[in-house]
């Protein structure tokens, strides 16, 4: 069952060639995604923070950070994000480890437009409805520091607080999902 017009469609195009960036901007936009663009691993990084994508288009070899760089920093704190490597210069071990880092796909340049709309499509469908609600209630607090929670020992602990207790009590990707539920019911006695 297809949950895709559930969560919007959200991308990060990162490449250090202009014009792909713009091509891939541009047939993404065609097909209904909203769009941000970098250059360089470190605007990709700050894009992740702004722009909240679900889905992220990491070229491999980027100034400033490398796309597996962005890829780690996607891993530990953006675990709804999905990403997809692209490389034309890549090594032999770039897959295996952009694959261990949690990268939905890992492809090699020349990839046609066509091809990009379709994985990122792919990617949002594997973008879990709950987590996608999840971060995005987290994302629209106004202030994380001041919306109080009580957990069920009767401890209190800020939302942001609690975010943090549940990338650190699970781990990401799909595990993420299957324990979201469990750990926020276990957190979350009432909000205060």
């Amino acid at each position: 069952m297809s949950h895709q017009s559930d969560i919007p469609k959200r991308a990060l195009v990162a490449d250090d060639d202009q014009d792909i960036c713009a091509q891939w901007k541009e047939a993404l936009e065609s097909d209904g995604w909203e769009v941000v663009s970098a250059n360089d691993g470190v605007a990709a990084e700050q894009a992740l923070e702004s722009f909240c994508p679900n889905v992220a288009v990491l070229d491999l070899r980027m100034p400033r950070k490398e796309g597996n760089e962005v890829l780690r920093v996607i891993h530990d704190r953006f675990p709804w994000t999905k990403a997809i490597i692209v490389t034309g210069k890549g090594k032999e071990s770039d897959p295996e480890e952009s694959c261990n880092l949690g990268a939905f796909r890992y492809l090699k340049k020349v990839v046609s437009p066509s091809k990009l709309v379709d994985c990122c499509n792919e990617a949002l469908q594997a973008v879990p409805p709950a987590l996608w609600a999840f971060s995005s209630w987290f994302r629209r607090l106004p202030d994380r520091e001041k919306v109080v929670f009580q957990t069920a020992s009767g401890k209190q602990m800020t939302a942001a607080q609690l975010m943090e207790e549940i990338r650190r009590q699970t781990s990401e990707g799909q595990g993420f999902l299957r324990q979201i539920e469990g750990v926020a019911v276990e957190l979350i006695a009432k909000r205060l």
